[in-house]
């Protein structure tokens, strides 16, 4: 005779572990498994890098602003997206002997209308969304001063006068040099607040010109262009990429507290197994008392065994804060029921 296998799913769920002698499969019996519960995130997350300007160790001294000196990198969540889905429990696959065939085919094929029918070890399939973190495009901005100086420095040589004796004449002497790291900062420092000084005085028309309309909001967005480009130089930019990941949990009896997955400053969105990043737990906490759990091993073999769900309350948190609650069923927690086919 053929076997027929299901994965059937009721109005709730339930707990197990099983597969004994007692369920040993023969000729003529209806093999299925129980529901189980997947918790799916979907989650996306915006990574900043900064990278410091050639002058940053300069910017307090001369903007009053500290600048960090190396290249930082920070990672933010932006979006969280969970769903849950049922899939086959490969640990609470049954078979059944019904009394009556027919009967009995009929009758499960009418319970797993409420689920999904499947192969023991069978699951829904999710899309992938793989995730490369992406460098960042920054190039360092040019000087935005000029790189070199002019240099006069005072010889001095001895020439005969009349008298026999010699006299010291100074002879200067101009070479170009190359400016020094504080120099440049020094300059560019000064730029900055003549164009701040500049834009205020072209705003309250403290100013020989007259701009109106069209004209002002050109001449204040170059100015504010320069003055972007001369504070680069201190305090360096700040590039960004975003990242998507998903990730999924799957509950079991025994354990109210799950890793989902972690954060790293410097990788960004890892996963639970990945100790460099900080963790964002996942909680559930059952509505009500826990349910039976337990197959009893005196259940006849014409009877069916099925799952109903607990309820319970689930919670995304990092850290003191939590991101997200929502209620779920889930199968795993719920009780473990018996039906005479």
């Amino acid at each position: 005779m053929k076997r027929l296998f299901f994965a059937f799913l009721l109005p709730a769920a339930i707990m197990m572990n099983i597969t004994t002698d007692a369920n040993a499969q023969t000729s003529g019996d209806i093999t299925y498994a129980l529901p189980s519960t997947a918790i799916h995130m979907e989650v996306e997350a915006v990574m900043e890098y900064h990278t410091p300007g050639p002058l940053a160790k300069y910017a307090e001294k001369y903007l009053g602003i500290a600048s960090p000196s190396s290249p930082t990198s920070t990672c933010t969540l932006t979006d969280i997206k969970v769903s849950h889905f049922i899939e086959a429990d490969p640990s609470a696959v049954f078979s059944v002997t019904p009394s009556a065939k027919q009967t009995a085919y009929e009758k499960m094929l009418k319970m797993t209308s409420q689920g999904v029918i499947s192969m023991p070890g069978e699951s829904t399939s999710n899309e992938n969304i793989w995730r490369f973190p992406s460098s960042s495009d920054y190039t360092q901005p040019g000087a935005v001063t000029s790189n070199l100086a002019s240099d006069q420095t005072t010889l001095y040589k001895a020439e005969k006068n009349e008298s026999g004796s010699f006299d010291r004449i100074a002879v200067r002497q101009s070479q170009v040099v190359e400016k020094s790291p504080e120099r440049k900062a020094q300059e560019a420092a000064e730029m900055i607040f003549k164009l701040r000084q500049k834009k205020v005085d072209i705003i309250t028309g403290d100013t020989d010109a007259s701009f109106t309309g069209e004209a002002m909001k050109a001449v204040i967005d170059e100015i504010t262009r320069m003055e972007k480009q001369y504070t680069e130089l201190f305090l360096g930019t700040v590039s960004t990429s975003v990242q998507k990941a998903c990730f999924d949990v799957v509950p079991n009896i025994e354990d109210d507290i799950y890793v989902a997955f972690r954060i790293s400053d410097t990788e960004g969105l890892v996963s639970p197994d990945n100790i460099g990043g900080r963790i964002i737990m996942l909680q559930l906490n059952r509505e009500g008392a826990p349910g039976n759990m337990v197959d009893d091993p005196k259940t006849p073999r014409t009877n069916i065994r099925y799952r109903t769900p607990a309820i319970c309350t689930m919670k995304l948190i990092d850290g003191q804060q939590t991101l997200l609650t929502s209620r779920i069923p889930v199968y795993q927690k719920g009780s473990l029921l018996n039906m005479p086919l």
